[in-house]
């Protein structure tokens, strides 16, 4: 089962950066061309539109990864207590479930109400609700791996307490 988390943790990692890259490349291509008094209107909006698939869907990631910023200090001062140590990353893991289920309903809402009523971006004429999809993604994401880890700490103190 690990596996396929981590299977799908670097196809997302590798997919993140491609992203990074065509940002790098495209607004790399707007600087080159406001230069030369082209301007590329387009640049914005899909940069944009990266930027947000990047930061929401990178986080939860990062989450699943351990890669976030943490209560560093806090922890370091529990480590002479392993259980409040332990009891600590539960407490974090709980409220990034809430925080997870809590914005995936607001940001489904938010994306279905786009796709309904058809609205579109400015330049690009992209339907908006592609553009909030990325957000409503990575907040699935998070409650998705914030489940995941819980499992993992329970099944971790079950095979503990049987020993």
């Amino acid at each position: 089962m690990k596996v396929w988390y981590d299977k799908i943790t670097s196809i997302l990692q590798n997919i993140m950066g491609l992203a990074v890259l065509a940002t790098i490349c495209i607004v790399t291509y707007a600087v080159g061309a406001r230069l030369m008094n082209v301007p590329v209107a387009w640049s914005d909006e899909v940069v944009r539109v990266i930027f947000i698939w990047l930061v929401f869907i990178g986080s939860a990631v990062a989450f699943y990864s351990d890669s976030l910023i943490g209560l560093d200090l806090l922890e370091e001062k529990l480590s002479k207590w392993p259980n409040w140590q332990k009891s600590l990353k539960v407490v974090q893991m709980l409220l990034a479930l809430v925080f997870g289920v809590f914005m995936t309903l607001q940001t489904y809402t938010i994306v279905s109400t786009q796709f309904r009523s058809g609205e579109t971006t400015p330049v690009m004429m992209l339907p908006l609700w592609l553009v909030n999809f990325g957000y409503f993604l990575g907040c699935v994401l998070f409650a998705f791996f914030a489940v995941r880890k819980l499992i993992q700490v329970v099944i971790a103190w079950t095979k503990r307490n049987e020993a």
